[in-house]
């Protein structure tokens, strides 16, 4: 999800929101040790019940979804969290955040 800010008319920054939330996730994923999702993505992001990105007002996006390396719930080794967070538009940072693993590496 790309975030653009315009002022005056004209862009005046890009935020790609999914890349921080990427970021943020990706200590508890690497401390799994985890198989990734496929060959180009560690994991993907998605939500349950409607948009993992929501735009609330003016001054934030709302974060609040899955991460998964196993959508299909296969693998032996997968790992799976839910990200709960806020980005605050005007400083370009997030403001609160929490990570709940919900399945841990599981063993062979």
């Amino acid at each position: 999800m790309f975030l653009l800010e315009f002022r005056d008319g004209k862009l005046a920054r890009t935020t790609n929101v999914l890349a921080r939330a990427h970021d943020l996730l990706l200590p508890d994923y690497r401390k799994s040790k985890a198989e990734p999702y496929n060959d180009n993505f560690d994991f993907i992001v998605d939500g349950e019940e409607g948009p993992v990105f929501k735009l609330d007002g003016t001054d934030r996006v709302v974060i609040d979804g899955d991460a998964t390396t196993d959508p299909k719930g296969i693998s032996h080794r997968r790992w799976r969290a839910h990200l709960k967070a806020s980005w605050n538009i005007p400083q370009a940072k997030f403001t609160s955040q929490k990570i709940t693993r919900t399945t841990a590496k599981e063993s062979d």
